[in-house]
């Protein structure tokens, strides 16, 4: 049930999108709609290797958000250490 959920929700953000790039004229939003919609159509076509694919996705997500979480704690770190940059909270 939760894979055809998911796979519902996931065709209305895509038409959503979609709607949005043609009144915006943005082909990586339109691009990004039109994978969300096959991805959401092949979700309730195919539950059972859906919910494998998702299971993918989702690990594949957390990954790369945390690498990019990391980068950023990197990147906040310098420039909060920088002599040159604002003085933010030093009074």
């Amino acid at each position: 049930m939760l894979v055809l959920i998911t796979g519902i929700w996931s065709i209305a953000i895509g038409v959503l999108r979609l709607v949005l790039a043609f009144r915006l004229g943005s082909v990586l939003m339109g691009l990004a709609g039109a994978i969300a919609v096959f991805i959401g159509a092949w979700l309730v076509a195919a539950p059972g290797p859906g919910l494998l694919a998702l299971i993918w996705v989702v690990g594949i997500q957390a990954l790369v958000a945390g690498a990019l979480l990391c980068w950023l704690g990197w990147r906040l770190r310098r420039v909060a250490h920088d002599p040159h940059g604002p003085a933010l909270g030093r009074g």
